[in-house]
């Protein structure tokens, strides 16, 4: 996986997952750490902070509306970025089945 998909794939983790309350806040705290960190990345960059901010949770929205500027801001080679993104899917799954 890129970058990017890694990040991505992350994001609608985040948005989704969660199946008991103790997963739920787990997971969303850390989804909001990566968004957060996503932010910094993002700034000035209008349309791709208002697509990570939005309810959608759409990949290839996303991909599509994120994807450039993740790339562009130097987000997909950023480790603190990255190691956000993969400890959020491996909350999100555990097994590593999707």
């Amino acid at each position: 996986m890129t970058g990017v998909e890694v990040i991505i794939a992350a994001l609608v983790a985040g948005a989704t997952a969660g199946s008991t309350d103790v997963a739920r806040t787990v997971i969303a705290d850390t989804y909001g750490g990566l968004k957060n960190l996503l932010r910094g990345r993002l700034v000035g960059r209008p349309q791709a902070q208002e697509a990570l901010e939005a309810r959608e949770v759409e990949p290839g929205r996303w991909r599509a509306v994120l994807g450039d500027d993740l790339a562009d801001s130097g987000a997909d080679t950023d480790e603190r970025i990255l190691a956000a993104a993969r400890r959020l899917l491996e909350l999100a799954d555990p097994n590593g089945g999707a």
